[in-house]
Parts: C-alpha cells; structure tokens; sequence
C-alpha cells in the first residue's frame, strides 16, 4: 500500500497514467472484494445497508510522475495544474519509505464504484491527453 504523505486540490505536476489507444481508462478500477491480497486492487468495497461503497481510506487511482514506457505506449497526461473533480483530492505517496512518482486520486468520502467511475471519467475527458499529443516536457520512466 502507499502512504499518504501530501494533498492536493490541482495536480502538482505532469501526472501519467496506462491507459488504451483511444481511451484514458480513469473509470476503471480494481476492487477487493472480489480481489483479494496478493492479487493487486485499487480501493476496498464495503456494504453498508445492501449499498456497495468505496472505503474512501482504502486507497485510491494510480498516478505517476513519469510514464513507463515497458508496460505499454498508451499512456495518459493529466497535465499540472489542473483541478481535481469535485468529492475528491490528490495525494502524494510514499511506497515503503521512500516517494518513488506515485501519486494517487482519492475520493472524499465514501462513494459508490459507480459514481466513482462517472467522475473520473468524466475529469479524464475533460483532462486526460495522450502522450502522443502532448505538448508538455515528457521525460521516460525506464527502470
């Protein structure tokens, strides 16, 4: 898991993230339940009254400092400064101790996958540009 160690309410920087040729993928998440350790998920589920819920502590959607060009080409920017969807934040995390690029978009409050995948699907259309047609600096990840 990562640690928490910095929030935003803009994106701090450039921030990548694998996704398909012609689509982002922000709305795609890995859930636990049905995924459990070690398979990897994203944000833990919990049932509150018959209601699936996202444990907004649980984690949150993988962002990273610089693309890693070995998983794939299709790789996303969400370029700095822009504003993170309302019902949510940005995190700068640790992995064990140390900050290795990875940043996380974390809901505020515990929300329905459903209504997480409708918001940062739309913020990724809003947003999201592909590495092909990005004008900013773009500097490999390869290690």
């Amino acid at each position: 898991m990562h640690t928490p160690i910095e929030f935003f309410i803009k994106v701090p920087e450039d921030l990548f993230r694998r996704g398909g040729a012609t689509k982002p993928r922000f709305d795609y998440i890995r859930l636990s339940p049905p995924r459990v350790a070690p398979e990897k998920f994203d944000l833990k589920v919990k049932n509150i009254g018959g209601q699936l819920l996202i444990d907004h502590k649980s984690g949150g959607l993988s962002l990273f400092n610089k693309p890693d060009f070995r998983s794939g080409s299709d790789w996303w920017v969400i370029p700095k400064d822009s504003p993170l969807p309302p019902g949510f934040t940005l995190s700068k995390d640790l992995t064990g101790n140390k900050f290795n690029g990875h940043y996380s978009v974390r809901s505020l409050t515990d929300i329905t996958p459903e209504k997480w995948a409708e918001e940062l699907g739309k913020w990724a259309e809003k947003y999201a540009v592909h590495v092909n047609k990005f004008t900013g600096k773009l500097v490999a990840k390869n290690v």
